[in-house]
């Protein structure tokens, strides 16, 4: 527990006057002076406080350093006090001030992760609607231009609002890998029916669609650093705020 600092205060000066009268006390009783000009005969004869004013009369020089000093010493831990409370004041904003920008930091990773987890599962819901990726003639030979003019038509390729803001330049590539899909839709939708489909539209959707799984692995390769940041984040949280 703190002492208070008024309580701390009075004890030293309590004390600095105990020692300024000890040793006024202790010099008279042992001065060379003479019986009739003594204050008193022995400390337990004196007279308690008149004997304190007349060995300052007797001792004035003495008298006058050990106040002096006394005073200085006291003002000199005046000065020593204030300069610590000052410190500690300048240690509480700093420690404050660190907790302020962690705590920024924390909630700016909290959202990076959330926001990345929103856009792995919307790349993940797009690939989906594509068979899974496979070294076999069937997938090669799948129809991509087919099923893509279907999802097309039916509005399920769209870029989402919330993917294509995704941090950490995630969302840069999401929106160039959908809006690259987006037109290729675009362009089947206008082809004229029945018209044979051709092999470099197919090519370029089926690579669009793996190069959307393979964003989706990155973010979930990158997820862990970013939850591990967040742990330390919080950590550090728990000891500025505790400390």
């Amino acid at each position: 527990m703190k002492t208070p600092k008024w309580l701390l205060g009075t004890a030293i000066a309590l004390g600095l006057m105990l020692v300024v009268v000890g040793i006024l006390a202790f010099a008279h009783a042992y001065a060379h002076i003479a019986e009739d000009a003594r204050c008193f005969a022995t400390f337990r004869s004196a007279q308690w406080p008149k004997w304190i004013g007349c060995a300052m009369g007797a001792h004035e020089n003495l008298a006058g350093g050990l106040i002096g000093l006394g005073g200085a010493i006291f003002a000199a831990w005046l000065a020593y006090s204030g300069a610590q409370d000052q410190l500690r004041s300048m240690h509480s904003q700093a420690r404050e001030s660190a907790r302020l920008r962690n705590e920024e930091k924390l909630n700016e990773t909290d959202s990076a992760i959330a926001a990345l987890k929103l856009a792995k599962a919307y790349l993940e819901d797009v690939a989906a609607k594509f068979p899974p990726e496979s070294s076999d003639e069937a997938y090669i030979e799948f129809d991509f231009e087919h099923r893509l003019k279907e999802l097309y038509h039916k509005a399920r390729i769209y870029l989402s609002e919330s993917a294509a803001s995704a941090p950490h330049g995630f969302g840069r590539t999401i929106t160039t890998l959908m809006w690259r899909l987006e037109r290729l839709g675009e362009t089947l939708a206008a082809r004229p029916p029945g018209q044979l489909r051709s092999a470099g539209l197919q090519d370029e959707i089926r690579l669009t669609v793996e190069a959307i799984r393979r964003l989706s692995k990155e973010i979930s390769n990158f997820l862990p650093s970013l939850e591990s940041q967040r742990k330390n984040l919080a950590a550090q949280e728990r000891n500025l705020t505790v400390n």
